[in-house]
């Protein structure tokens, strides 16, 4: 059996995913309500007692939710900030799956490998959520209502595009035409270029951050991601721009060359040189 084996699918999806944007999050990713308990199973006795209140509900306007918009939107963006590291962390636990599996000459189910990588991605990003309301001082009761509230709103609905599109590349689907111009080469020089960026902006700001307070701390987790995810929006673009490509082509790109055994390889290496040097700082 090959490490390279289709099952890669989940390490090259989600490191293109870290790559880029480092963001993306079940919560609300699938469906616009995935995270919102908006109706509870209507029953006779419900239907009863509405009628007999109907004088008191009709026309009765929504409560107001304790978060802003610009609150709302900002635990979202938080939430995803923080997915890089999660996706990373799945990529280098498949692949330690599928190296020992072809050691000792073991063959790997694939869709239970995905099951497995999947829910593993579910349950992390459940304690990133956690970690992102305790930091905010908001209650999952508060985001869900706002959610509610702010459901049709055009900024909000923006930020869940964006987020259900990340979630399709991790997931494989939703992916666009890609052009001819957009050939493996060029896909695998972006990830590159890109990844080797990431890699130094992250010992930057580490060492930035470590020069200013102490390592290990809740402060220190959290003003190292705000600088790091800032850092690494512009190196993004600046890459992206150098290609020619934009975000969704790139997406696209490692989708459509995925199960490419070079490309493959290629994307291992990058992610591999990169958890080295994030050990070297102590954040795998």
């Amino acid at each position: 059996m090959s490490s390279t084996s289709s099952s890669s699918k989940v390490i090259i999806a989600a490191l293109a995913v870290a790559v880029v944007t480092g963001v993306a999050v079940l919560y609300l990713a699938t469906s616009q309500n995935s995270k919102k308990k908006v109706s509870k199973e209507v029953t006779v006795e419900d239907v009863d007692d509405n009628n007999a209140g109907q004088g008191d509900v009709e026309g009765e306007e929504e409560e107001a939710p304790k978060l802003s918009k610009a609150a709302l939107i900002k635990v979202f963006q938080q939430i995803t900030a923080q997915m890089e590291r999660v996706i990373l962390r799945i990529s280098q636990l498949e692949q330690q799956i599928l190296q020992k599996a072809q050691q000792e000459d073991q063959e790997v189910d694939q869709n239970e490998l995905r099951e497995s990588m999947m829910a593993e991605f579910t349950s992390a990003m459940k304690e990133v959520e956690a970690r992102v309301y305790e930091h905010l001082g908001v209650t999952e009761a508060e985001v869900e209502q706002a959610t509610n509230y702010f459901n049709d709103d055009a900024d909000f609905q923006a930020v869940l595009k964006t987020l259900r599109r990340k979630y399709s590349l991790f997931t494989g689907q939703g992916v666009e035409e890609v052009p001819d111009f957009v050939t493996m080469e060029l896909i695998m020089d972006v990830m590159s270029e890109t990844m080797q960026k990431m890699t130094a902006a992250m010992e930057e700001v580490f060492n930035q951050t470590k020069a200013e307070m102490n390592v290990g701390t809740e402060a220190f987790a959290q003003t190292l991601q705000q600088r790091y995810v800032e850092k690494i929006g512009v190196l993004r673009q600046k890459v992206q721009k150098k290609y020619n490509i934009d975000q969704d082509l790139l997406q696209a790109g490692v989708i459509k060359y995925q199960n490419n055994p070079e490309f493959q390889r290629k994307m291992v290496e990058l992610t591999t040189e990169q958890s080295e040097a994030y050990k070297k700082l102590g954040l795998a």
